[in-house]
C-alpha cells in the first residue's frame, strides 16, 4: 500500500475513544512532570552523579588540597562548592584532559547551571529534570514524522510521561535526559529531511548530529541507524537522499573532530576505567537482567521484581515490533523503529555474550532500545484504538490494555519518589548500612582511599555521616602514619594496593565490617 493511501485511510479512521478520556493523556502528561520534580534530592546520589559534581565544582582532586590531614563532614562538603575562578571554557578542558570519554556539553550547560542555582544535587538534578520536559515535544513531532498519526502521538506522550525508567533518569544529575532528547530531535529531523529533502532541512540534521556526539558516544550508533533507515527505504543505494543523509553526517562529524582528537590521543583514559563492563556474568543472570529491564519501561516496584512480573511486558514489547514489521505503514516507519531498538542493544550484547561483560545490562546505555520499543508499543495501541474494524470487546480491550499500562507507570513512579534508595543507583544503595556503621563509633576516622571506587563514592557517604566523623583523603594508595586518638579507623573500599601497603608498612590486622558486592568497609 502506498504512503498516500495509508494516509488517506489513517484520516478516514474515527476513533471509539470515549470523550471523557480525551484529557486523559494531559492529566498523565501533568502527573508525569510532577514525578520528575518531586523529591528532587531524596534518593541517595552516587557516583556517576558525584563524578558530575566533580566535573563542575572543582579541581584538582580534593586529596591535593587536603594533603591527608584529618577532615570533618563540613570540610569535605566545602571542597564540593563551586570554584569561582574556574570558567566553562577551563571546565570543558579540564573535562578534555582528565575524562575525555564524557561528552563536554552536558557538563557546560551543567556548570553554567550551577553558577546560577548553586551546586547541591537538587540543583543539578532540576536541570535534568527541566531537559527532561524537552522529551515531550519532540516525541509528538517524531511520532507525527513517522506515523502521521497525532492519537500515536499523544498515546507515546502519556507513556513515556510516567515510565518508571524514563522518569528516574529525568531525575538523574547525568546526561541521560539531554542524550533522551537528542534522540528523538535527530530522529524527528532526520525523517523531516528525508520527507522534504531540502539543504535546510538536512543541514539541521546535521546540526542534531553535534548535539547528540558533544552528549553522549552511543548517539554515534543512533546515527549509524539513521542511514541504515535511509539505505533500506531507497531503491538505489546511493541515491540523492542517502548522500545527503552522508554528506549531513560527516558534516556533524567533523564538528566533533576536536573532542575526537582528546579521545584518540587518550585511550588510557578512555578505556581505563571502563574495566568494570568486563566483569563475566552467567548468561542466565544477563538474560534475567534484559527481562527485567525491558519491564522497567513500564513498570517498576524494586526490589519485588521478577521473571514472572516482567514476562508479560516483555510479551506486549514483542508482539509490538512483530505488529510494527508486517503492518501497512510507510517503509521507512518500520525499518526505522527496527534500527532504533536494535542497533545499540545488538552492539552491547553480542561483545557479552562472545567475550563476556555486563555492558547490556546497564540500561542507561539503552535509552535508544528503550526510546524504539517505546514507539512500537505507542503503534500498537493507537492502529487498535483507530482502527474502526476492530471488534468491540476487542476495542475496549486495547482501552484496558492502554490504561493498565499507563496505571502501572503511575504507581511504580508513586512508589519510587518516596523512597531513599532505588536499583539504578547501584552499589550506593548499601552507603546507608555502611554509615551506620561508622556512626556508631565514639570516635571514627574513615581513610578514604586513592582508588576511584573509594573517591567517588566518597560524597555520598559524607551525606550520611554523622559530624564526630572524622576522614582522611589519600594522594595516592599507601599511607604512611595512622593518626592515633581514635576509637575506630576504618577503610572505605580499599584497594589491593592499599591494603597490601599496610600490611607491608604497619601492625594492624584489616577485620572486614561491611562486604556487599560493589561496596567494602574495613576495620583496623
Amino acid at each position: 500500500m502506498s504512503f498516500y493511501l495509508w494516509k488517506d485511510r489513517q484520516k478516514n479512521h474515527r476513533t471509539r475513544l470515549n470523550p471523557g478520556l480525551r484529557f486523559f493523556p494531559i492529566a498523565v502528561l501533568v502527573l508525569g512532570v510532577y514525578f520528575r520534580f518531586i523529591n528532587l534530592d531524596r534518593k541517595i546520589y552516587w557516583h556517576d552523579e558525584a563524578m558530575t559534581l566533580k566535573k563542575i565544582s572543582a579541581y584538582p582532586r580534593n586529596a591535593e588540597i587536603f594533603k591527608e590531614q584529618v577532615i570533618s563532614q563540613e570540610d569535605f562538603h566545602k571542597s564540593l562548592r563551586l570554584s569561582p575562578e574556574i570558567s566553562v571554557i577551563e571546565t570543558v578542558k579540564m573535562l578534555s584532559v582528565n575524562d575525555p570519554k564524557q561528552g563536554p556539553l552536558y557538563f557546560a550547560v551543567a556548570r553554567l547551571w550551577a553558577q546560577w542555582f548553586g551546586s547541591s544535587i537538587a540543583a543539578i538534578r532540576s536541570l535534568s529534570a527541566l531537559i527532561s520536559l524537552l522529551v515531550f515535544p519532540c516525541l509528538y513531532w517524531l511520532c507525527l514524522e513517522l506515523f502521521q498519526s497525532s492519537l500515536v502521538g499523544w498515546v507515546a506522550v502519556a507513556l513515556i510521561a510516567v515510565s518508571p525508567f524514563h522518569v528516574l533518569y529525568a531525575q538523574e544529575a547525568r546526561m541521560y535526559s539531554l542524550h533522551t532528547v537528542n534522540i528523538l530531535l535527530s530522529s524527528a529531523a532526520f525523517l523531516r529531511a528525508m520527507r522534504l529533502k531540502t539543504k535546510l532541512s538536512w543541514g539541521v540534521y546535521s546540526a542534531t548530529i553535534t548535539l547528540g556526539l558533544y552528549t553522549h558516544l552511543l548517539f554515534s550508533l543512533v546515527a549509524i541507524g539513521h542511514g541504515i533507515t535511509a539505505a533500506g527505504t531507497e531503491r538505489s543505494r546511493w541515491s540523492k537522499t542517502f548522500i545527503a543523509y552522508l554528506i549531513a553526517t560527516i558534516a556533524g562529524l567533523l564538528t566533533f573532530t576536536p573532542w575526537l582528537f582528546c579521545i584518540v590521543t587518550q585511550p588510557r583514559k578512555v578505556y581505563g576505567a571502563m574495566g568494570w563492563v568486563a566483569r563475566t556474568v552467567p548468561l542466565y543472570k544477563l538474560a534475567i537482567n534484559w527481562l527485567i529491564n525491558t519491564s522497567h519501561l513500564f513498570f517498576d516496584i524494586w526490589p519485588y521484581e521478577s521473571i514472572a512480573v516482567g514476562l508479560p511486558f516483555l510479551i506486549l514489547a514483542t508482539y509490538s515490533i512483530y505488529f510494527i514489521s508486517y503492518r501497512n505503514i510507510p517503509k521507512n516507519a518500520g525499518i526505522f523503529v527496527l534500527t532504533l531498538t536494535s542497533i545499540t542493544v545488538l552492539t552491547l550484547a553480542v561483545p557479552d555474550l562472545i567475550l563476556g561483560g555486563v555492558r547490556s545490562a546497564n540500561s542507561r546505555y539503552l535509552i535508544a532500545y528503550y526510546l524504539g520499543l517505546h514507539l512500537s508499543v505507542a503503534y500498537l495501541i493507537g492502529a487498535k484504538l483507530s482502527d474502526i474494524s476492530t471488534q468491540k470487546k476487542r476495542h475496549k480491550l486495547w482501552q484496558f490494555i492502554a490504561i493498565a499500562l499507563i496505571s502501572c507507570g503511575v504507581i511504580s513512579c508513586a512508589v519510587s519518589s518516596q523512597a531513599e534508595l532505588w536499583w539504578n543507583k547501584y552499589s550506593a544503595c548499601k552507603i546507608p548500612a555502611i554509615a551506620r556503621i561508622v556512626n556508631q563509633a565514639t570516635a571514627p576516622l574513615v581513610i578514604i582511599d586513592y582508588h576511584w571506587n573509594s573517591w567517588n563514592n566518597a560524597g555520598p557517604l559524607s551525606n550520611f555521616i554523622n559530624s564526630h566523623v572524622k576522614l582522611i583523603l589519600l594522594n595516592e594508595s599507601k599511607i604512611g602514619k595512622i593518626p592515633e586518638g581514635y576509637s575506630d579507623v576504618f577503610l572505605f573500599n580499599p584497594s589491593e594496593q592499599l591494603r597490601d601497603s599496610i600490611a607491608r608498612s604497619h601492625t594492624f590486622k584489616i577485620v572486614p565490617a561491611y562486604q556487599r558486592e560493589g561496596m567494602e568497609l574495613f576495620r583496623l
